[in-house]
């Protein structure tokens, strides 16, 4: 049932293209991030139905897609609770955004510049470290383990994530 929603969103001569998906723990929700006229993302249940289609970009689901976690480029970092579309509430960054996870509550960990912060569900910091310097890569478990590579040096850390 998911091909019959895509048939607007495969890669084409016009240069449309799916830039991400993600799937909910459950497979209730997929989404999927795209460029056609503008990056945006749209959000559809397994039947292939749309449940949401929006402007923005690098959206992240909650493990059961009851939140999305993206981004504006007016309003910067957005919650937005999925079954009526309304925003919880949105944070500017002084910095690129480089790293997002969110938790079903909504609590956030976002890393901005060298600052990784965590975001309880209201938007307030809860939790802040900063790196010393830029990591060029980096990767998150779910269990609130991070990889983090700087150049030719790499390690670990454990996050109090998720809160």
């Amino acid at each position: 049932a998911w091909v019959n929603a895509w048939k607007q969103s495969y890669e084409s001569y016009n240069n449309s293209h799916l830039r991400s998906l993600s799937l909910s723990e459950d497979d209730s929700v997929l989404c999927a991030e795209l460029w056609q006229e503008g990056y945006e993302y749209r959000l559809y249940r397994p039947d292939g139905s749309q449940i949401w289609k929006r402007a923005g970009v690098d959206p992240v689901l909650s493990p059961q897609g009851k939140l999305l976690l993206w981004e504006s480029h007016f309003e910067g970092v957005v919650l937005t609770r999925l079954e009526d579309h309304q925003t919880v509430y949105a944070r500017k960054f002084e910095e690129k955004v480089r790293l997002k996870a969110l938790a079903d509550d909504g609590s956030c960990l976002i890393l901005a510049g060298r600052p990784l912060c965590i975001l309880g569900p209201d938007g307030q910091q809860r939790w802040e470290a900063w790196f010393k310097t830029d990591p060029s890569a980096l990767g998150l478990g779910p269990a609130g383990q991070m990889a983090v590579i700087r150049d030719s040096h790499a390690g670990s850390l454990h996050l109090p994530w998720p809160c």
